[in-house]
């Protein structure tokens, strides 16, 4: 599921050897090593940055708080999980991006919860995605890990005619959520947009996947003016890089500061989701 490089985001999962192993392979994404290898991720914190969002639920756009979680972990490949022990051969640094949501409705709360994790020395490549939602009317969970060169993709779902189920995806596709890494590892200009496929986000409630869309992205210089921004995100009148992805069906923009860790101003898509970063501070959140 993954395979060429979102640039546009080039969006496609690549696939790689089995997780956290071997080398990455070629990718037509313009990388820029030096985000993912910043130091700051080694300072034994997290960034959490939250935006003032919307989504349409029920026809209805509904506000609500999105937290994006960004940090250095090791996992292990015997299980994909965080590692208790260093101790073994079989480790992969990566950067792991939560993504949660509480999205309130007249009568009940949506719960989302999506975590990325993508190899820190080759941030196009993903080796494990999660997604979770749970409302009053039930749970879903799906799981796709890069093992074998290939994409596994799992699910629970409360859905009929989805249920528990499972099977493979193309791997020359990215996942929609990857992007939220990828436009901030890419290194702008593009001579001209780049294409690639597509799959839509798992960020939802249901386990069906549509079939990867081509998409191209772009990369325009822009400003975002102040009153775009909450007063307490740190930024005023920003000189950032636009990124536009286009598919026959959707087309997604995100405004990426030219910082050394390329903060994710403010996303805008066509379903009507908006992001817009409201604070972006470092923290031991697990302290708390």
């Amino acid at each position: 599921m993954i395979q060429h490089a979102v640039l546009l985001l080039a969006l496609t999962f690549l696939a790689c050897t089995p997780a956290g192993t071997g080398a990455p392979q070629p990718s037509n994404l313009p990388i820029d090593p030096s985000v993912a290898a910043a130091a700051i991720w080694d300072d034994g914190m997290a960034e959490v940055a939250t935006y003032a969002s919307k989504r349409v639920i029920y026809g209805v756009p509904r506000a609500y708080d999105y937290v994006m979680i960004t940090v250095k972990e090791d996992l292990n490949r015997q299980f994909l999980t965080k590692t208790d022990s260093y101790d073994r051969s079989d480790l992969v640094t990566v950067l792991k991006v939560n993504l949660f949501a509480r999205i309130p409705t007249t009568n009940y709360p949506y719960h989302f919860l999506t975590s990325l994790f993508v190899r820190r020395d080759a941030p196009e490549l993903l080796v494990k995605a999660t997604a979770s939602s749970s409302e009053w009317c039930g749970n879903t969970f799906k799981n796709i890990t890069n093992k074998d060169s290939a994409f596994a993709y799992t699910w629970d779902s409360y859905w009929d005619g989805e249920g528990v189920g499972s099977r493979q995806l193309e791997n020359d596709a990215y996942l929609e959520d990857h992007l939220f890494v990828l436009v901030r590892c890419l290194k702008p200009p593009f001579q001209k947009p780049i294409t690639m496929m597509l799959f839509p986000s798992i960020t939802t409630s249901k386990a069906a996947l549509g079939a990867p869309e081509r998409a191209t992205i772009s990369a325009t210089k822009d400003v975002l003016d102040p009153s775009v921004l909450d007063e307490n995100s740190g930024y005023g009148r920003t000189e950032c890089i636009r990124y536009d992805v286009t598919t026959a069906t959707r087309r997604l923009r995100y405004w990426i500061a030219m910082d050394s860790v390329r903060t994710l101003l403010r996303f805008e898509a066509s379903d009507g989701r908006l992001m817009e970063l409201s604070s972006c501070r470092r923290a031991a959140y697990w302290n708390n």
